[in-house]
């Protein structure tokens, strides 16, 4: 083609760019030295950083890795898609795998006591915020109704209800 290999990168990075999300287009504008434009070396060098520190801060927030749908870009081409589909797997990171789990009172955000050993709100209060919360009386962990509740607890010896009667 008469193209030296050096220019090779006038060609390749416009094509690359269009693959890119625009918001790293425009930050790769933004840090481009001007004599290395058409370097192929330095958008790879910066896209392998950006995935880098993306990564690291998703971790560092504690954010999943998985990135949700609504935010990919489609797939060009279908096969990749019923491929990729097929070899789906969710792995948990290394550090999800070495997290201590902190139970923290959902009426008050401590993580001193338990929701159920909360003495800074009365009862009365704390049956109003879950109700008004949507959260389960009896695990009050998760956002639905008790009737929809999975979490198998033992029956009080008392009256054998399932709800933690300290709220009642």
């Amino acid at each position: 083609m008469g193209i030296a290999s050096g220019n090779y990168g006038h060609l390749l990075i416009p094509i690359m760019l269009k693959q890119l999300p625009h918001d790293l287009v425009v930050e790769f504008h933004r840090q481009k030295d001007s004599k290395n434009i058409g370097d192929v070396r330095e958008l790879t060098k910066f896209i392998k950083f950006e995935i880098e520190s993306r990564e690291s801060a998703n971790i560092a927030l504690g954010h999943s890795q998985e990135i949700p749908e609504n935010s990919r870009y489609p797939p060009r081409n279908l096969s990749y898609q019923r491929q990729q589909s097929k070899f789906k797997h969710n792995f948990p990171s290394s550090s999800a795998l070495t997290t201590i789990v902190k139970n923290v009172c959902i009426f008050c955000n401590s993580d001193t006591h338990t929701s159920i050993g909360c003495q800074i709100f009365s009862n009365e209060e704390k049956r109003y915020k879950l109700k008004k919360e949507g959260i389960c009386y009896r695990c009050m962990t998760y956002k639905y109704l008790i009737s929809q509740c999975k979490v198998k607890i033992t029956p009080c010896e008392t009256c054998q209800s399932l709800q933690h009667n300290s709220l009642f």
